[in-house]
């Protein structure tokens, strides 16, 4: 199925796993066996209800900073260390904080769903209007 150039524009279907990604996923899975948890119990720890959740981060598919941050708390490592930082301190510890950037991330994300909404609104209505 390929997709059209709307559902690129809204990145539908979008996988964006990239070298970082894989490399976190893996540190993911290392961390959760280190730990001796299983996917679903790890899902759990961090408030999913789905081990999909959890075998999508360890293949390499993107992750939040805060489920970063959920997964470095329940496995005992930083969220530095997921990304080859081991000295970084863990900023998400505070749920003030965990829950502001939370609530930031999704913000952006409606803002930038509208946004590109609007972008293909206008395309739209640039393509019915009759040249002339």
């Amino acid at each position: 199925m390929s997709r059209s150039y709307f559902d690129i524009i809204r990145g539908v279907g979008a996988k964006r796993v990239t070298e970082s990604s894989k490399a976190i996923g893996q540190r993911v899975r290392q961390a959760r066996e280190d730990a001796g948890l299983t996917q679903t119990q790890l899902a759990k720890m961090i408030g999913s209800s789905s081990r999909q959740v959890i075998g999508e981060v360890e293949r390499g598919d993107p992750i939040s900073k805060v489920k970063l941050g959920r997964i470095a708390k329940a496995t005992g490592k930083s969220p530095g260390w997921f990304e080859g930082q081991p000295g970084l301190p863990n900023h998400v510890d505070d749920p003030r904080i965990a829950e502001m950037i939370e609530l930031t991330s999704a913000t952006m994300e409606r803002f930038f769903k509208a946004l590109a909404d609007r972008i293909i609104w206008e395309l739209d209505q640039k393509l019915k209007k009759p040249t002339g």
